[in-house]
């Protein structure tokens, strides 16, 4: 028996009671981690983040406060891109 556990609360939708439920734990075990392991090794990692975050400001319009909020965090994180590198932490095993 595992000791890990999962809360989960029933929507009264039947189908999104069959649909798995991951904790923050399985996100290390996520495949797309080799596709996200390639970005952050390219050194393009911020700057991709900040384009696609563009994209989704394009679609809202200029006064909405979350295109405002899109603006400062793509701004943050292509000074990241241009200042910084991700280095990894720790071997993953």
């Amino acid at each position: 028996m595992s000791g890990d556990y999962q809360i989960r609360s029933f929507d009264g939708v039947l189908a999104h009671a069959l649909m798995p439920t991951n904790l923050l734990r399985d996100l290390d075990k996520n495949p797309d981690n080799v596709a996200i392991e390639a970005l952050a090794a390219s050194g393009d990692c911020f700057e991709m983040i900040a384009s696609s975050l563009d994209q989704i400001a394009r679609n809202l319009r200029y006064d909405d406060p979350n295109h405002t909020q899109l603006e400062h965090l793509i701004r943050t994180l292509l000074y990241l891109q241009r200042h910084h590198k991700i280095i990894k932490k720790f071997p993953r095993r």
